[in-house]
């Protein structure tokens, strides 16, 4: 018994709840929205709203209209009351605010108590409202808002024209029950019943040519100068865009692709393809491009040679952190090594120098081009690298930087000539778009490795799948020592992650250069492989008649 009433209570409450917000906001509605538009020369209208608005609930402080800047020359406001009382500027109650640039905005600021009943007045000119077409003068007109959230319960519009119209005017509506035009000679007078929200009427009426206006509004002449001028547009647009593939084509041609041979298919075993070291067979199989996992694995080598020693610190809110330490054997050092261990140690790594994983990694990413300097060198010193299709390669690079550069700053440029011009001139700063991303695809396209270097990296791209299908349990898993002695291979082959997780399943023996924080071969194991794939990941891981919009007038319309 006590349930069901608990249940009964709880729908009240959410019922009363979900009212809540309609009681507070209130309702209303238009008895009558009156208009009457008289037609002035050059193609001005002097238009008088009278809206009648009920009250029905709530309290309401404000009512506004808006009417757009489109298919016009301008709105000026000449009057606004409420109940027959002009209201000054201003934003207090009691006044009627104007603002808006686009779209003109008149808003009565008052204090209603619902129920209620009160008359807002609005004139105003609209300028330049006759378009001149071929073999006519067109008036268009949106006589209500089109964009409001009350009902109307009648609408009477009267319009005063100069002169007989050539035709009978035409009357357009959406969401009104009925409406009735009227006309006889320079009076036309339309009555609408039950306009339901967003309902409008359009009206238009034509004239003979040159009896409303000499020259069309200034509006129009924009338009025109924007589809007399689109056209030229279009041409610059081709032609930039022309000359883009035309320079692409023509640094294409200075192009010597290498020749490609069906080696690759191999699966490797422990057996490395050839003497590469880490980084260098890792940057092959990135086009020759050396990035951050490269280095990574550069100082892994290093560490397996005993020029670094890897400490866990004691872990704090469960992450774990790693300090590098440098202890230099006067073995002999490859430039690149040298240039890592400079990065890393920030100038200095004698013995004794340290640096924590995280901030030796940020170090690595700041001052990354100067590894890859180093690194490039030692692969041409090798013969990995074609100078020439390097040369081809880069200038690929500069054509879609400048292109890119280009199209940005024009975009800025381009931009202030979009009022007069519409949207055309755009099509420039696109051209210059595509050409820089056409000219991006060719450079990763190109390869700057030589022949020999594209041989060799398909073999290491064999060897890569071994090492994955290493990870995966599917060959065989080798010795401790000779997983210690893949791991730098992996880091620079991107699978670092993989390799982490394998040695975590696995519980390889950390090699004698990593000391966990916690002793005990399984907790050294686990740390050893969390060490691996913070240490060893690249530098993203983790770490006829139109509808509303073919007129002027209309805009919005509401109380709150």
């Amino acid at each position: 018994m006590l349930l069901p009433m608990l249940r009964r209570l709880i729908l009240v409450a959410l019922i009363t709840m979900a009212a809540a917000p309609a009681a507070a906001a209130g309702r209303y509605s238009a008895d009558r929205y009156d208009v009457s538009i008289d037609v002035l020369p050059e193609g001005t209208l002097r238009v008088v709203e009278t809206i009648t608005i009920r009250f029905e609930s709530g309290s309401f402080s404000q009512f506004f209209r808006a009417i757009p800047g489109r298919f016009n020359d301008g709105i000026e406001v000449v009057s606004a009351s409420m109940d027959g009382q002009p209201m000054p500027t201003g934003r207090e109650p009691g006044h009627v605010e104007v603002s808006g640039s686009s779209s003109l905005r008149v808003t009565w600021r008052f204090a209603v108590e619902a129920p209620a009943t009160h008359t807002f007045e609005l004139t105003y000119l609209a300028r330049g409202i006759a378009r001149q077409e071929v073999d006519a003068d067109l008036l268009a007109w949106t006589l209500l808002p089109s964009e409001r959230n009350y009902r109307i319960a009648s609408s009477t519009v009267s319009i005063t024209l100069p002169t007989t119209p050539s035709g009978q005017p035409t009357i357009d509506g959406r969401r009104v029950a009925d409406w009735k035009l009227t006309a006889d000679g320079t009076q036309v007078r339309i009555d609408s019943t039950a306009i339901r929200a967003n309902g409008w009427l359009q009206v238009w009426i034509r004239f003979p040519r040159g009896a409303l206006i000499e020259t069309p509004p200034q509006w129009q002449q924009r338009q025109m100068d924007i589809g007399r001028f689109s056209v030229r547009w279009v041409y610059a647009a081709a032609i930039v865009l022309l000359s883009a593939l035309a320079a692409l084509f023509f640094v294409r041609q200075r192009y010597d692709p290498p020749l490609r041979d069906a080696v690759g298919g191999t699966l490797w075993s422990t057996a490395r393809p050839d003497t590469l070291p880490p980084p260098i067979a890792g940057a092959l199989l990135n086009n020759g491009s050396p990035r951050l996992e490269h280095a990574m694995a550069a100082a892994f080598a290093l560490a397996e040679r005993g020029e670094l020693r890897i400490d866990e610190h004691s872990r704090v809110l469960g992450l774990r952190d790693f300090t590098m330490t440098a202890t230099p054997t006067k073995g002999a050092l490859a430039p690149y090594e040298e240039q890592l261990l400079e990065i890393m140690f920030a100038g200095t790594h004698a013995a004794g120098a340290a640096v924590t994983l995280g901030k030796a990694r940020n170090r690595l990413v700041r001052h990354l081009r100067k590894f890859k300097i180093a690194l490039e060198s030692a692969m041409t010193a090798e013969g990995l690298l074609d100078q020439d299709r390097r040369s081809v390669r880069n200038r690929f690079a500069v054509i879609a930087l400048v292109f890119l550069i280009g199209a940005g700053l024009s975009s800025i440029g381009f931009a202030f000539l979009v009022d007069r011009y519409g949207p055309w001139p755009m099509l420039v700063p696109l051209a210059l778009t595509l050409g820089g991303v056409t000219a991006m695809i060719c450079y990763a396209a190109h390869t700057p490795l030589s022949n020999d270097g594209v041989r060799r990296a398909a073999e290491w791209r064999g060897f890569r799948r071994y090492l994955r299908d290493l990870a995966r349990d599917r060959q065989p898993s080798p010795g401790d020592a000779v997983i210690r002695q893949l791991l730098p291979f992996a880091i620079a082959l991107g699978i670092a992650h993989g390799w982490s997780a394998y040695l975590k399943r696995h519980r390889s023996a950390a090699p004698a250069w990593f000391r966990a924080s916690s002793d005990g071969s399984h907790n050294s194991a686990i740390a050893f492989s969390a060490f691996v794939a913070s240490g060893g990941s690249g530098a993203g891981a983790h770490g006829g008649h139109g509808g509303a919009s073919a007129a002027a007038g209309g805009g919005a319309s509401g109380a709150s």
